[in-house]
């Protein structure tokens, strides 16, 4: 079905963001520095109210999965469709999200969170909520955040890689100093700029490995 534009969708639109208010800190983060957050459900819960009551509804219409690499993490790319009662129809395609599998969250959950959080978001941006109460994300502590290195992500993305080679971390880093790098335990800190050199040394072991193992039928 084409996306159909008319004065019906638009008009509610606007009657939906002058509903809109402030959604108020209903969830609090329990551990390190303890603070107060709009969660994705607050958010989510108080923007389809005043889409209802306008007679729109927001639909996800796709989502598609792009695998990350060494320098990229995963990411969700959604599409959604606002939908009038009228039968007029607003379309927004190519939203992007990031996915983190980290300790303690699993694929499933991490994509779980990354479809709710990227909805709350896109309704966020879609009715211009006003921003009085932040969310996790905005309240989140990224003084200690580094340019040029790999960050969270990137360390996420480059332990997935290292695993599919058979390789584990503490391998890499030990012949990163015996090489004369000066790195520490947290990969996160790498320099980005390593990643060719940590590329070239992985395709290195792996064919070694390979080589390795078929020598055994010799």
């Amino acid at each position: 079905m084409n996306p159909k534009l008319g004065t019906n969708v638009s008009a509610a639109l606007v009657n939906a963001q002058l509903r809109m208010k402030a959604v108020g800190k209903d969830a609090t983060v329990s551990f390190g520095n303890k603070y107060a957050y709009v969660s994705a459900e607050a958010m989510i819960g108080a923007c389809r109210e005043a889409l209802n009551s306008s007679g729109l509804a927001l639909v996800r219409s796709g989502v598609r999965f792009i695998e990350g690499n060494e320098t990229r993490a995963d990411m969700i790319v959604c599409e959604y469709q606002l939908i009038h009662l009228s039968g007029e129809m607003l379309a927004f395609a190519d939203i992007p999200w990031v996915v983190l599998e980290m300790n303690g969250r699993p694929m499933d959950k991490a994509l779980a969170g990354a479809l709710t959080t990227s909805l709350s978001y896109f309704l966020r941006d879609l009715l211009l909520v006003p921003k009085c109460d932040e969310s996790e994300i905005d309240k989140r502590d990224d003084t200690k955040h580094e340019a040029g290195v790999l960050g969270v992500t990137g360390a996420v993305a480059l332990r997935k890689r290292l695993a599919e080679a058979g390789l584990e971390t503490a391998e890499l880093l030990e012949t990163m100093r015996s090489k004369g790098i000066n790195v520490g335990d947290d990969i996160a800190m790498l320099s980005k700029d390593l990643l060719p050199r940590i590329g070239a040394w992985i395709l290195k072991r792996k064919k070694e490995a390979t080589t390795s193992s078929l020598s055994g039928y010799d």
